[in-house]
């Protein structure tokens, strides 16, 4: 399920709920929306933190896992494989650094 759709199924669901009892208890027009309104706008951001807080919280554990595998292979590069470019530029540095202490 795409998560981006949260907040706008939650804002529309509380919209359709507050047009079925405005009609039910014979709102008048000006009373009815300001009052839906306000629970557009209350259940959007309800919806917008509920995202908010699935990404934060359920999103990262799946990168996580996948960045510690990347860079366990990458402390470790076998034996035939190339250094990565920040490798190359660490070695490199290191070099320039021992050359000006050197002189």
């Amino acid at each position: 399920m795409k998560i981006k759709f949260v907040p706008i199924i939650m804002m529309l669901s509380a919209g359709l709920i507050d047009c079925i009892l405005g009609i039910y208890y014979h709102l008048g027009i000006y009373e009815y929306l300001i009052q839906l309104l306000i629970v557009l706008v209350v259940f959007y951001f309800i919806g917008d933190m509920i995202r908010f807080l699935w990404m934060k919280f359920m999103v990262p554990k799946e990168e996580d896992a996948d960045a510690s595998e990347e860079t366990a292979g990458a402390d470790n590069p076998e034996e035939g494989q190339e250094p990565s470019e920040g490798e190359n530029f660490r070695e490199t540095m290191e070099n320039i650094e021992s050359e000006e202490v050197q002189e």
